[in-house]
């Protein structure tokens, strides 16, 4: 590995670039049950004999990777987030009418619940129903300046709105699509395949799975 990074370095170097090795990291993913399988000490992996130092999480492109994939710190920070919005939401109503309440919505919370959804909303709905899913529903009330009982369906249903599930939902779906019509990236048309049974069922079409390696 060393010796890759040493071509990386030189790379680098003759196209005239640099890289801050104080910020770079590395992580190792494994499975969080593999954890005790790991070996004691890995190697020190170094660019230009500067060793670089191995994390558990970063971000990248605005979410937080983790190196159990199990996006369990990226949903803790949208919480933290989103607790702080709800805070100048609640403040914000009496002041407002329920369109700008609607905008603030969607400034403050869908963008968090919408950006990268298809990745880490994938997770277990209990991690996501713990506090993500109930913070939605209190922006919901807190915007129609409903009771705390009120149903939250019929406020979702009211403004056209998805849930953060029917979010993740929809994500896959648009991503399939584009699979189908040849417009994602070659790196992920590439990786499922159409079920072919050679005999009509209701999953013979418009259907996809990932094949095993050989």
């Amino acid at each position: 590995m060393n010796i890759e990074l040493q071509k990386v370095s030189e790379w680098l170097r003759a196209n005239k670039l640099s890289i801050n090795i104080g910020k770079t990291n590395f992580l190792l993913f494994h499975k969080s049950c593999d954890k005790d399988n790991l070996p004691l000490k890995l190697p020190i992996l170094e660019i230009n004999n500067v060793p670089i130092k191995r994390i558990s999480a970063t971000k990248f492109l605005g979410v937080q990777i983790d190196e159990n994939i199990n996006w369990t710190q990226h949903i803790t920070l949208t919480e933290n987030k989103m607790a702080k919005q709800l805070g100048i939401l609640y403040k914000a109503r009496p002041y407002l009418n329920q369109k700008s309440m609607i905008s603030l919505y969607y400034s403050f919370f869908h963008t968090y619940l919408n950006y990268g959804n298809i990745a880490w909303a994938s997770t277990s709905k209990t991690k996501l129903k713990k506090k993500l899913y109930s913070q939605q529903k209190q922006a919901f009330k807190t915007v129609f300046n409903e009771d705390i009982l009120a149903s939250s369906k019929i406020l979702f249903s009211e403004l056209n709105a998805l849930n953060i599930y029917k979010i993740n939902i929809f994500q896959n779906l648009v991503f399939m699509f584009k699979t189908r019509m040849g417009i994602n990236p070659d790196v992920f048309n590439n990786k499922f395949q159409n079920i072919d049974h050679y005999y009509p069922t209701r999953f013979s079409e418009n259907n996809y799975y990932v094949p095993h390696k050989q």
